[in-house]
């Protein structure tokens, strides 16, 4: 016997699938706007201003430069904020990667809806983010951490630059280098935006100079790279430990100085090459490098004429006052730290961060509580102009004309017996 189909059963079986299916894809909507709410955070809320920030948090100069927005804000955020709203600062790690820098920047522009970018690390990092993600959008740009002449050259109102730029930095080294003697310079460069730019201002600036100075050897090396066989291998011709085959090596024997166009996580290492090679040429790096400790270096090479440029002077002696509250507020922040390795302590880039924070704060107490945007942010610098943080002065910003605070640039040498960076000049911009 054949047994008949029961077709209303079935119908209602389908009938409860779908149901069921309708009830989780409600479900799902309702789930997957509160978490769409919960991640995209407004720029300004009723109690919280957002500032967002993508930086090299792998490696400890960078990490200062953040250290000093976060010190900064810590100090306002106990005395109640701004306009009764707490400063928020979202730093999401990009390892010293383009590609990640820009992600994150578009996470914190166009998802999370920051107020403003702070502290960009690097300068291909900061110019592919304005190309890729701010575009023509009004988006403030604070204190990004990049002398580079595509920042320089022209204004931007929505930049707010509160360093020297890369170019009198170079000029303040090619000026010490001539006066010296020193006219055979190598160059090494890193491959990118940075490196390129910085060796293009080199050739500005030893043309515009009255030292006749030339680059008798030149190499590059790939971006982000600890392994320098390559970019030395193209500077010299061969390996960097074939030290024998240095000996009579016509470019090496004429050349008495050096400028490292590096990052900080390389600096040591191509120093520690070029003074094993040669103790007496003097080696020149800039301030994105940042400074070296002789136990990080080999205890044979020579430390004697190792020079950096700067965008600040020794902050102690130079502004007392500055000093004197950095380290009032690095010690109430290291008092809500827990872990020692996280405490902070001062150096010129955790100081850098800290002025653009005190910045950011003077410039939102500019704005009316019940108007804070981002045009009305930026604009509140031009209208301020000067912004004096204890003893030191940035500025002045004037609309349509100058978006840069500092003009100086400042020469430190290598004090191998005190184990420390002495500055020993002060420059005036030239460009």
């Amino acid at each position: 016997m054949i047994d008949m189909i029961d077709i209303n059963g079935i119908q209602k079986q389908y009938i409860r699938f779908f149901v069921i299916i309708l009830v989780i894809f409600i479900i799902y909507r309702l789930f997957s706007d509160f978490v769409k709410k919960q991640i995209i955070v407004k720029g300004v809320s009723n109690r919280n201003i957002y500032f967002g920030q993508t930086i090299n948090l792998k490696d400890k100069t960078p990490h200062s430069y953040s250290d000093g927005f976060v010190v900064g804000f810590n100090t306002i955020n106990r005395q109640g904020g701004v306009h009764n709203k707490y400063i928020n600062l979202l730093v999401y790690d990009d390892e010293y990667k383009i590609k990640k820098a820009v992600e994150n920047a578009k996470l914190l522009v166009q998802y999370q809806n920051v107020l403003g970018l702070v502290g960009i690390w690097g300068t291909a990092t900061a110019i592919n983010i304005i190309n890729h993600v701010v575009q023509d959008q009004v988006v403030p740009i604070i204190a990004p951490s990049s002398g580079t002449n595509t920042l320089y050259d022209s204004y931007d109102r929505r930049i707010i630059l509160t360093r020297n730029s890369y170019k009198n930095e170079i000029n303040t080294i090619v000026k010490h280098a001539g006066s010296n003697g020193r006219l055979n310079m190598g160059v090494i460069y890193q491959d990118d935006e940075y490196g390129i730019g910085c060796f293009s201002d080199l050739t500005d600036c030893i043309l515009a100079n009255k030292y006749k100075i030339e680059i008798v050897a030149s190499g590059s090396y790939e971006r982000n790279s600890r392994f320098f066989y390559k970019g030395f291998k193209n500077f010299f011709g061969i390996e960097p430990y074939d030290f024998d085959k240095f000996k009579g090596l016509h470019k090496f024997d004429e050349m008495d100085c050096v400028l490292l166009i590096c990052a900080a996580f390389q600096k040591n290492k191509l120093i520690e090459y070029f003074k094993y090679i040669k103790p007496s040429l003097y080696v020149y790096t800039l301030s994105p490098s940042g400074e070296i400790s002789s136990s990080s270096l080999s205890k044979l090479v020579n430390l004697e004429n190792i020079y950096y440029t700067d965008v600040l002077p020794d902050v102690k002696s130079t502004y007392p006052k500055a000093y004197k509250k950095i380290q009032e507020e690095i010690e109430e922040y290291n008092k809500i730290i827990k872990n020692k390795k996280n405490k902070v302590i001062f150096n010129n880039y955790l100081f850098e961060g800290w002025l653009a924070s005190k910045m950011i704060v003077k410039a939102l107490k500019e704005v009316d509580s019940k108007n804070i945007n981002r045009d009305t942010f930026i604009d509140s610098f031009y209208k301020i102009q000067d912004f004096q943080v204890e003893d030191y002065k940035l500025g002045p910003y004037i609309y349509d004309k100058n978006n840069v605070g500092t003009k100086s640039i400042y020469l430190y040498k290598y004090n191998s017996k005190k184990n420390n960076y002495t500055m020993i000049k002060k420059y005036k911009s030239e460009y």
